[in-house]
């Protein structure tokens, strides 16, 4: 799902501010806990995959149990497109 149109591709300030956006989609899909929307965001950052590179943001629960699910990694692509979540970061 497009989330944002940007004039290009998306800045890190673009992508900061359609997260909350981004956060509410994968809650109504029910890929993520409801309570992500309170979570702090860790930080954003550019990466590479083999499909090319990809805006991450990171989201850090310290109130989660399990280290394992302590980080949410959220997926944007470059041109505003919501491209999934997990807690893996890959």
């Amino acid at each position: 799902k497009q989330i944002i149109k940007c004039a290009s591709e998306c800045t890190e300030a673009e992508v900061k501010s359609i997260l909350p956006t981004a956060i509410d989609t994968l809650i109504n899909a029910r890929e993520v806990k409801e309570t992500w929307k309170k979570v702090h965001l860790e930080k954003i950052e550019k990466r590479q995959f083999k499909k090319g590179p990809e805006w991450v943001a990171i989201y850090f629960d310290k109130n989660q149990t399990d280290v394992a699910r302590q980080r949410l990694y959220v997926f944007i692509t470059l041109d505003g497109w919501l491209n999934g979540a997990n807690n893996t970061g890959n």
